[in-house]
């Protein structure tokens, strides 16, 4: 091996991270995300790392690329033309939807999302199939040749078909109808992404792949051919939900797979972190410019789930579990009509900013209040690449909070400061006492590039054991890209119960699996490093929710059952052994491992201890505190709260009473003096 880059692109910067595989040297950037265009801004970022490192673009052997901005782009933009063919009968599928009601469930003027595809839009077809998966009206094929014939400027289709899990043979005729008929529109099957019983979760999946696939598919084209003219030809990868990475062709064709794909690989940098200082189980925080995600590491894995959602749409697809809030380091504070202070969700983003980045932004953010109270430099971020502007924070803040509000200016920038931890809290509690984890048994990993403005003020509400600011944490989500395996996942539909599920069909389905997992992962290669691990979903029959465990080795009804019950009590805090165990799905996960990284801490020599400058900063009350510069910290140095840590992509905020020591691999970890020590001795 040789290079290897990671670049995430957030709302409001991209960052970058570039190691050398033989001397493990790294190298960290960050330069501003460039909404309209999200390529623009990697490649920005791309020419900037690798001509501070002084490294060709054709010496990189490997780039990952992690991003949600194009997706909620899409979204929100609602620019892809897209129908959906379902079943005759069963048009209505998107607006039935399940009778779940999301956010307050008292609120009487709740109103369900609308449908990611209008009803307009939705064409019932002549075929039936039973649950079994056997046929009852077969596929009308010329009523499908016509309709491909008559839509118009539709971009792409969506084809969820009654019990497709079961028998798609239907779905794939219709595919090859479009290929024939029209083949200038994008097709998505249900089949081919999910093998969910629930018929409206593969509607809604297939959905939400068909209308981000035409503009995803021109983004990676388009990056594609930037980093070219660039000299970057190494093969591109790019981040999945499940915590793997996939080609960019791959991805192009199920964009679904992809969704949470820059949040994710912060979870697992975090979980690397984790099991390097001993499996900890852990949250972890990785709050950005636009938003915050938060996230549970359990004995150093990450939390594992079979469903998700995006913008409202269930998506059926494995993924790291993920609590994604709008409350980040550019969150415009506000004053609501009834004279209460918000933070949140609208962000200043990239373009205009934070107000103090004097690039026409006129609203108050997170930022700009760290500034007013003395966390961030008055020299700036990035090295000082980007100026700060304190008089237009001030401003902002006296005019929009504190004003309204009779607050003095920094009474009110303490305020937003408070109230985004306090999103960020909410967010937290879901994650781990409703979960039943006390916060106080774990430790918390707060980074990205205002993680360490709040961290500090989480633990102390949580009394979580200790906090850990990785290295580098601006640029924990890059870093985790480079420490992802290639993978895929394959299903086969079972929903029988645990006894009646026999052992040997069991074994065949999950060879025909492995089979599907190797084929996609070749790439030319022999396959001879491919790892495969089988899992099956369950649930108490009639539950509507499942529960994964791992399958490897002889399938026995009584283990299974046993690990269920097992797993049933430590999620939800019961189970029942009187009640039948339900196989609802088999699964495979085929994963080529990446070579192992490791990120040290700087050792040069250095007399004493490090010797901070101070400046005045408010904790409720003005202190003089001491600014210690990252860089200059080795392993064991200790220092006491309130302290203010800075680099070049970060800032970490210590509270008076705050114990700081420097792990050996150069993070901080924090503690209140009147707090047990963690265990984390390194």
């Amino acid at each position: 091996m040789g290079y290897r880059l990671g670049v995430d692109t957030g709302g409001t910067h991209t960052d970058l991270v570039l190691i050398d595989d033989v001397s493990g040297t790294v190298w960290v950037d960050k330069v501003p995300s460039t909404p309209a265009v999200p390529s623009d801004g990697v490649i920005n970022g791309a020419k900037q790392i690798l001509g501070k490192a002084q490294v060709q673009a054709e010496s990189l052997d490997l780039m990952v690329y992690g991003t949600t901005v194009s997706v909620n782009r899409i979204l929100q933009g609602g620019s892809t033309r897209t129908a959906l063919l379902t079943t005759a009968g069963f048009g209505d599928v998107l607006e039935l939807a399940r009778a779940y009601r999301f956010g307050n469930i008292y609120d009487t003027r709740w109103k369900p999302p609308k449908p990611i595809i209008s009803r307009d839009n939705v064409h019932e077809i002549s075929e039936r199939v039973t649950f079994r998966g056997d046929v009852v009206t077969p596929l009308d094929v010329a009523q499908v040749e016509s309709l491909a014939a008559q839509l118009g400027d539709i971009e792409s289709i969506a084809v969820c078909f009654l019990h497709s899990n079961q028998f798609s043979d239907h779905e794939r005729a219709v595919r090859e109808i479009f290929l024939r008929v029209r083949p200038d529109i994008s097709v998505s099957l249900s089949s081919d992404l999910t093998a969910s019983t629930g018929e409206y979760e593969r509607a809604s999946t297939a959905a939400v792949d068909a209308f981000v696939k035409p503009r995803l598919k021109e983004h990676f084209e388009y990056l594609e051919a930037q980093l070219r003219e660039i000299g970057i030809t190494c093969p591109v990868y790019t981040m999945q939900g499940n915590g793997g990475v996939m080609t960019l062709a791959a991805a192009a064709a199920s964009p679904v797979r992809v969704m949470n794909s820059g949040p994710v690989a912060g979870v697992i940098a975090g979980a690397d972190l984790c099991q390097q200082l001993g499996n900890l189980t852990a949250v972890t925080l990785d709050m950005g410019g636009t938003s915050t995600d938060v996230a549970v590491v359990n004995e150093g894995r990450p939390r594992e789930t079979q469903s998700g959602q995006l913008h409202g749409n269930p998506v059926s697809q494995s993924t790291i579990e993920v609590d994604p809030i709008g409350a980040g380091g550019g969150s415009v504070a506000w004053v609501d009509d009834g004279g209460a202070l918000r933070v949140g969700p609208h962000s200043a983003g990239a373009d205009p900013g934070p107000a103090c980045y004097g690039k026409g932004g006129t609203e108050p953010t997170v930022t700009d209040a760290a500034l007013v109270l003395g966390y961030l430099s008055p020299d700036g971020l990035l090295g000082g690449a980007t100026k700060l502007r304190r008089e237009l924070a001030s401003e902002a803040i006296n005019r929009v909070v504190a004003g309204p509000l009779g607050l003095t200016e920094h009474e009110a920038a303490y305020g937003i400061v408070r109230l985004a931890a306090a999103a960020s809290l909410r967010a937290i509690r879901r994650m781990t006492v409703a979960r039943g984890f006390d916060p106080r048994d774990l430790v918390m990993v707060s980074f990205g590039g205002a993680g360490g403005l709040i961290g500090a003020i989480l633990s102390h509400e949580l009394e979580v054991s200790g906090l850990i600011i990785p290295t580098n944490p601006g640029n924990v989500s890059a870093r985790g890209l480079l420490l992802t395996d290639q993978r895929h996942d394959e299903m086969w539909p079972l929903n029988k119960l645990v006894h009646d599920v026999a052992g040997s069909d069991l074994a065949e389905i999950y060879t025909s699996l492995e089979k599907n997992g190797t084929a996609a992962l070749l790439d030319g290669t022999t396959g001879a490093d491919l790892e495969h691990v089988r899992f099956l979903d369950l649930r108490y029959l009639g539950q509507a929710f499942d529960l994964t465990i791992e399958s490897n080795g002889d399938y026995n009804p009584e283990h299974v059952t046993e690990e269920f019950h097992r797993i049933h009590a430590e999620r939800y805090g019961h189970s029942d052994k009187s009640n039948p165990v339900q196989v609802v799905m088999a699964r495979t996960t085929t994963v080529r491992r990446t070579p192992n990284i490791t990120f040290a801490a700087a050792t040069s020599p250095r007399e004493g201890g490090p010797v901070p400058i101070h400046r005045d900063v408010y904790f409720g009350e003005w202190r003089k505190t001491p600014i210690y510069t990252r860089s200059e910290l080795r392993p064991d140095d200790t220092f006491e709260g309130p302290f203010i840590v800075q680099e070049q992509g970060s800032t970490t905020v210590g509270l008076p009473g705050d114990h700081c020591k420097v792990l050996s691999d150069g993070s901080l970890l924090i503690t209140p003096k009147s707090s047990p020590r963690t265990s984390t001795s390194r």
